[in-house]
């Protein structure tokens, strides 16, 4: 094609057509400009089919993800629930005058200390984020998207320095009260050898700061949890509604 431009353009020179020459080389300009144009638009039309292939690759992954945390979140909620009502049901139980010590050390015994935290997968967000893909999202699902890692960021922070003052002050504690309360009503002559009783009534009071202390932050962790599933139902929402 470029060798029968180069002889056309040439044949116009031999014969001294100078006007027709200038009109063929314009309009030579001219066919190149629209190739290029051509060309330039099928490319961004090809960039933009794998954007768009790219960006729906993002959507699948995200509900797939979001998808799990809801079902973590779920569980842990109910879990923090049941938690709580535990909690309520020792506090009651306290609440009664005059009980015996007997009693009192029963009700402590069934008392749980375990504290166990949420995790999220944010796998898709951070590729998001670290390759700048992050641009290729509606704006509504991105900012969905940013400020659900934020309330999980802050979670995880908020959570974990709790975690860690719970630790501390469960540290110094013997877990006389955890232990299979069987044990000592079978064993009577080792429960009395070790003292068991005296330890466990000198322990009460940090006993009962320690399941304090856990209970502020289980009703800390379920609020922001309550959050975190709200938002991330949002987020599902949009997904679902762009795809």
């Amino acid at each position: 094609m470029i060798k029968l431009f180069r002889h056309i353009r040439k044949s116009l020179l031999e014969q001294n057509k100078m006007g027709k020459y200038f009109k063929y080389a314009i309009g030579e300009i001219i066919l190149v400009v629209i190739g290029i144009l051509i060309a330039l638009q099928i490319n961004n039309w090809n960039e933009n089919r794998k954007e768009k292939a790219q960006v729906q690759t993002y959507y699948n992954q995200l509900l797939e993800e979001l998808e799990l945390d809801i079902n973590a979140i779920t569980f842990s909620i109910k879990r923090l629930e049941n938690d709580i009502k535990q909690y309520k049901k020792i506090s009651d139980a306290l609440s009664v005058p005059n009980l015996p010590l007997d009693s009192i050390l029963m009700v402590y015994q069934k008392a749980d200390f375990i504290i166990e935290n949420t995790s999220f997968n944010t796998k898709t967000i951070d590729v998001l984020l670290s390759t700048g893909d992050i641009k290729l999202i509606n704006p509504k699902i991105k900012n969905a998207l940013l400020a659900l890692q934020n309330e999980q960021l802050d979670h995880i922070f908020d959570s974990n320095e709790r975690f860690k003052f719970y630790t501390e002050m469960v540290g110094d504690l013997n877990f006389l009260f955890p232990l299979n309360k069987s044990l000592w009503d079978n064993q009577k002559e080792l429960l009395n050898h070790l003292d068991v009783k005296e330890k466990m009534i000198e322990e009460i009071p940090n006993v009962n700061k320690s399941l304090n202390v856990r209970d502020s932050s289980n009703n800390a962790d379920l609020i922001e949890l309550n959050t975190i599933l709200n938002l991330t139902q949002e987020l599902i929402r949009f997904i679902k509604d762009e795809i």
